[in-house]
């Protein structure tokens, strides 16, 4: 939930919410927006996981009950990702994968590096580091989920839901991966690596987060998104696309994240709001005023 005044604040349930089959969100949501409604909520958005025709079926009930799209910028979650199957041996397993990826795996044992489960709040301090840096370099966006010390202290009080990996050469920790387990997928949310990080080795990141997946008893490694073959081609995406498909994953489609209103008036003041914000140099100010307002 994300608050926007003292009283007011919006609702999502990423990936979710969960239930037995598509058409059960016709009974589920109705409760779901009742009670964000009493709670004050002015908006709901949510975003399901169902694949393929059971995503189609999942967006025409939500939006047969006054569910939208949210615009293409406000759409933070993939509509389309890859899955590994895991359940195969391990030596099947590696023997789908390309040949790079295969001689990435081979360069990173030569070198002695070491993938394991944190440890400790000051390496999860360190991942957090190399993400923020990485953040920088490459202009991906982050936000409190890419914060390693606070997924930390989550899986600390909840270690049936997921874990923290690191990987370290000689002692320093160069990389690191957080894995969410969701009933019969694991869910690889981030990979993070030093820039001088030879070769491909965070593909050791990868193989370790299909064998945590395997070993808690999962069908599928989730990797967290893959361009939507529903849509055109990307330029852009040709790396990001090349490198999944080296695991030789099922591409499968998803629901598009999707919001409803529940009090109108204050949903269009507040996007009336929203728009002077994004168009105001005293954008600081303003934020601050909300917060203490809060």
């Amino acid at each position: 939930m994300t608050q926007l005044w003292r009283g007011r604040f919006s609702a999502s349930i990423r990936r979710g919410p969960c239930t037995q089959s598509p058409e059960d969100l016709g009974r589920v949501m109705p409760v779901l927006e009742a009670a964000l409604h009493r709670y004050g909520a002015i908006s709901i958005s949510a975003n399901p996981i169902w694949k393929d025709e059971d995503a189609q079926t999942c967006e025409s009930v939500l939006a047969q009950m006054g569910y939208k799209r949210v615009p293409e910028y406000e759409q933070t979650l993939p509509t389309a990702t890859a899955l590994v199957d895991v359940q195969m041996s391990e030596e099947d397993l590696l023997r789908s994968f390309s040949t790079r990826r295969k001689r990435d795996l081979r360069a990173a044992r030569a070198d002695n590096m070491l993938v394991r489960s944190v440890e400790s709040i000051d390496e999860a301090v360190q991942l957090t580091t190399i993400m923020r840096e990485m953040a920088k370099r490459t202009g991906l966006e982050i936000d409190g989920r890419h914060d390693f010390r606070s997924q930390f202290h989550f899986f600390k009080e909840r270690p049936h839901l997921g874990l923290i990996n690191v990987a370290s050469l000689d002692g320093q920790i160069v990389g690191g991966s957080v894995s969410f387990f969701e009933g019969d997928r694991s869910l690889l949310n981030i990979v993070t690596a030093v820039p001088g990080l030879k070769g491909g080795r965070s593909t050791s990141l990868y193989w370790q987060a299909m064998l945590d997946a395997k070993n808690h008893g999962c069908r599928w490694l989730d990797l967290d998104g893959y361009p939507d073959p529903r849509e055109p081609s990307d330029p852009c995406e040709a790396g990001r696309q090349e490198f999944k498909d080296s695991y030789r994953p099922q591409i499968v489609t998803l629901p598009p994240m999707m919001s409803r209103v529940l009090r109108p008036i204050e949903a269009l003041t507040y996007r009336k709001i929203r728009r002077l914000y994004r168009k105001s140099k005293w954008k600081t100010q303003i934020k601050a005023l909300l917060q203490q307002s809060g």
